[in-house]
């Protein structure tokens, strides 16, 4: 049987292709990166279309506008408790953790959009914001997980960079839909973009959670007196041991070749 220990010197030569934004659209990342940046745009879209222009809204409802700055403080901080404990592997996971907070914020807006009630119209701006602040998190929890380490810096960068539109688009679209007087449409299309999240969630379809992530550091197997670990290009030498080129798979599924130590 063979054991692999931790070798003497590790050789990782430099990458001159490192941290390219067109890698994220090459073939193996291609998917990931598309329905990840959908999920992401739609988000903001979501999130920007409730925090601009709801104060606005509920005051031609007769509701307090103040109400909305009162109402982020006290359902953002208990949903992100909620996230932090149903994204554990555990519980709920990344994705599935990600679908739960879409379906209820969209349950929230829709019920908002068509109670006409003022006491359950503030209790849904309270689960709104309970459910949509914590989606951010869940994002960044997990969209770091399902790329690999080459690549996780520039995707992180993409991403930002793909949210950064809706607020642009987001303002015209909310002076239009506020400007018809139907005070349904509005929160209905606000649920729209949730719904839509929700849908693009299942084009996710890499669960990081307990499982290996693709990177430098992922512990392969534990011999009697340290670690191999994967590095994508290095080569593992052990000059006083007997070796043998040795092509180790690792917890995400691919493979590394190291000259390893044979025991």
């Amino acid at each position: 049987m063979k054991h692999f220990f931790l070798a003497d010197n590790i050789v990782c030569p430099p990458q001159a292709k490192r941290g390219r934004i067109q890698e994220l659209f090459s073939r193996d990342l291609r998917g990931q990166t598309i329905f990840a940046s959908v999920v992401w745009f739609l988000q903001s879209m979501g999130f920007w279309s409730v925090t601009m222009y709801l104060p606005e809204y509920m005051g031609t409802l007769d509701i307090d506008p103040y109400l909305n700055s009162f109402s982020v403080f006290i359902g953002e901080i208990p949903g992100l408790l909620l996230a932090m404990v149903l994204i554990d592997p555990s519980k709920l996971g990344r994705i599935k953790c990600l679908r739960f907070f879409s379906f209820f914020t969209a349950l929230g807006l829709l019920l908002f959009a068509f109670i006409d009630v003022k006491v359950v119209r503030a209790i849904c701006v309270v689960l709104v914001f309970f459910f949509m602040v914590p989606i951010y998190s869940i994002l960044n929890t997990f969209t770091p997980e399902v790329f690999p380490t080459d690549h996780r810096s520039i995707a992180m960068a993409w991403m930002y960079m793909v949210i950064a539109f809706p607020g642009i688009i987001t303002a015209f679209l909310g002076a239009s839909v506020l400007s018809t007087n139907i005070t349904w449409l509005y929160p209905a299309v606000a649920a729209s973009f949730f719904c839509l999240q929700l849908l693009f969630t299942f084009g996710l379809r890499t669960e990081p959670a307990a499982h290996g992530l693709i990177d430098s550091k992922d512990i392969l197997e534990t011999g009697a007196t340290g670690l191999v670990t994967e590095s994508e290009h290095c080569i593992k030498r052990a000059p006083s041991q007997e070796t043998e080129l040795a092509d180790i798979p690792t917890a995400n599924g691919a493979s590394v070749s190291c000259d390893v130590e044979i025991k």
